[in-house]
């Protein structure tokens, strides 16, 4: 029985030792492990339960060692090199484990410590484009709290994404822009006490610099809604010339089309030209005909043009 269990220690040795291969040597090793398992039976002198169980597990070892062989053999195969393109990280189709630990840089249970230090930006290469925090953007943000004071930082979130031209591109450049202007006293936060939720004001020292602000940006607008006037009544007055032009051009262009038509047709039948009402009796087409009656002159507004 000791004999068995040692050869037995030795099967399972072996089967973990074994490894990937290929398919040749993983038929060798299952008739090897059969045959090992069969002269331990033999040597035993008969059939017993444990010996059934070793013969049972080496068959089922053999049988996944045979599956995964042909799963291997039987692969795509494609042209042994890199993979096209600038660099072989970026054009694997996934992640490993390593990158993926090593990009996910958060405080987490048993997380790697040394890699929260690291910075992942260096690493791929990837540039941040640095937030406006100077003036453009808490002028901005000064004149709208000027108008909405007291008012919490979800509330002028939402009024700032009702203008167009507003220079934030989240809450997150909102708040960033409050802090800068808490420390150089431009604002200041105030609890309520009935909610217990702080509320922006305008600080003291700098209401009289806001309202200077505000009557400048409100004469900007003022001047730039009068130039806006005036250029539209200038492209107003140009698009009615060009109209007009356009319409001249096109009355020219039919009078001159009328002109050569009753030139062919008087060739070939003069008495059907001299029905129309805007031939005269010297065979001139007046193209001024259907203008006599509603000129202001009473009908010497027209001019007559030759065949």
């Amino acid at each position: 029985m000791t004999r068995v269990c040692m050869y037995t220690c030795i099967c399972m040795c072996l089967l973990e030792w074994k490894g990937d291969g290929q398919f040749f040597f993983d038929v060798l090793f299952v008739f090897f492990s059969f045959s090992l398992s069969l002269s331990l039976l033999v040597c035993v002198g008969g059939f017993s339960h444990s010996s059934f169980r070793t013969v049972v597990a080496a068959g089922n070892a053999s049988h996944v060692m045979l599956r995964r062989s042909f799963c291997l053999m039987n692969r795509p195969k494609g042209p042994q090199g890199l993979r096209p393109g600038k660099e072989y990280r970026l054009t694997i189709p996934y992640r490993s484990e390593v990158t993926m630990l090593r990009c996910a840089n958060h405080r987490a249970f048993n997380s790697n410590i040394r890699e929260l230090f690291k910075k992942p930006l260096v690493q791929n290469n990837i540039k941040a484009i640095p937030r406006d925090l100077g003036e453009i953007p808490r002028n901005y943000v000064m004149k709208l709290l000027f108008f909405h004071q007291p008012i919490r930082l979800v509330d002028l979130w939402s009024v700032c994404k009702e203008h167009d031209d507003v220079p934030l591109d989240s809450a997150k450049h909102l708040r960033l822009v409050l802090k800068i202007a808490k420390l150089q006293r431009w604002v200041y936060a105030e609890k309520n006490q009935t909610n217990n939720l702080y509320y922006y004001y305008i600080h003291q020292s700098r209401v009289r610099e806001v309202q200077e602000m505000v009557r400048a940006d409100e004469v900007r607008k003022k001047e730039k809604e009068s130039l806006e006037a005036v250029e539209a009544e200038r492209l107003r007055r140009e698009e009615d010339k060009n109209r007009r032009r356009a319409l001249d051009d096109k009355i020219l262009a039919l009078q001159s089309i009328l002109i050569s038509n009753v030139a062919q047709i008087q060739q070939f039948d003069p008495a059907f030209v001299q029905t129309k009402p805007y031939v005269t009796e010297g065979g001139a087409v007046n193209v001024a005909w259907g203008w006599h009656g509603t000129s202001e002159d009473g009908g010497g507004g027209g001019e007559e043009g030759q065949e």
